[in-house]
């Protein structure tokens, strides 16, 4: 990562836009849309200028004038962005793709700013027009969901359930309303549901991220825990969730005791294998123990058996 993306608040706050003409009139949108107060100077710029502004943004045709307001913007420790001169700049402005409250920002570090165009694009097509109504309406009930279930892995999940139905699943109707009574409804059931974790028994298929199944993303995404065989690639197991803990089984005698001491905790662990899980003769004695011992389970196929997953390897 070449840079630590962040998100802003300059609400009510100055900031200082150098420049004129079509490159600084579209900063000026950009930053008037986030509630900035834009301090606006085209050649006049002085050092005084900076006082008080907790951003800069150099838009001007003048390169002199345009690394005067950098070298004094960092001299200050004060944010800077100049116009199509990554060197000059301390930030860069990505390209957003905005769905009400829902943001999302693409940057390639400044390299390539037509891929980055390129690839808001795509996410415009991927992303519905009501995704912002739904954010907020689903918002009115995070207090509620907070009181009802203190642990934040318990929380977690929940919202991972509720939002992939809603999003891509049985329910995938955005315009449909999320009223109280449903919801409460939905809450009451996960909270009988989740006295303890989950185990997922999920294949990674041939290593290869490109060809791993919608639903083996889902289940990496939403885990709390994720624990692998050693041969499975780095590539998949970075998929899941970031702060997930990842745990790479030594001895296959393990696994078991692994699983249980997880989903016991209330954890939603994932436990990856290569090629397809029921592959493996070990795997049915796996889920009868799971089973016995009263762990909720699931098996999410890989796409390919474990010799088709071995002969792609070599």
């Amino acid at each position: 990562m070449q840079a630590l993306p962040v998100f802003l608040d300059v609400r009510g706050k100055s900031c200082l836009l150098v420049g004129d003409g079509e490159l600084a009139l579209r900063k000026r949108r950009l930053l008037d849309k986030a509630g900035a107060v834009v301090i606006a100077v085209s050649d006049g710029f002085t050092e005084e200028s900076l006082n008080g502004v907790v951003l800069v943004v150099a838009a001007s045709l003048d390169n002199v004038l345009n690394q005067r307001v950098s070298v004094a913007a960092k001299i200050r420790n004060i944010p800077v962005n100049v116009v199509d001169q990554p060197d000059l700049c301390t930030f860069i402005f990505p390209s957003i793709v905005e769905r009400g409250a829902i943001t999302v920002a693409v940057s390639s570090g400044g390299a390539v700013p037509v891929l980055t165009r390129l690839l808001r694009a795509r996410i415009e097509t991927l992303l519905p027009a009501s995704l912002g109504d739904f954010a907020q309406r689903v918002g009115i009930f995070r207090k509620q969901v907070s009181m009802r279930l203190p642990e934040m892995q318990q929380r977690l999940r929940f919202w991972d359930q509720l939002l992939q139905r809603q999003l891509i699943g049985a329910d995938g109707d955005l315009q449909t309303l999320i009223d109280e009574s449903a919801f409460e409804k939905r809450l009451d059931d996960f909270i009988a549901d989740t006295v303890s974790g989950q185990v997922s028994i999920v294949g990674a298929g041939t290593g290869d991220p490109d060809l791993l199944t919608f639903k083996a993303l889902r289940c990496l995404q939403g885990c709390d825990v994720v624990i692998c065989d050693e041969n499975v690639s780095a590539d998949i197991v970075n998929l899941a969730r970031r702060d997930a803990r990842q745990i790479i089984v030594q001895k296959q005698e393990d696994v078991f005791s692994l699983l249980q001491a997880e989903a016991l905790n209330g954890a939603y662990v994932v436990y990856l294998k290569m090629g397809d899980p029921l592959s493996y003769r070990d795997v049915p004695l796996l889920l009868a123990r799971l089973q016995a011992a009263n762990v909720q389970y699931d098996i999410v196929p890989g796409i390919i058996d474990q010799a088709g997953a071995s002969m792609y390897a070599t």
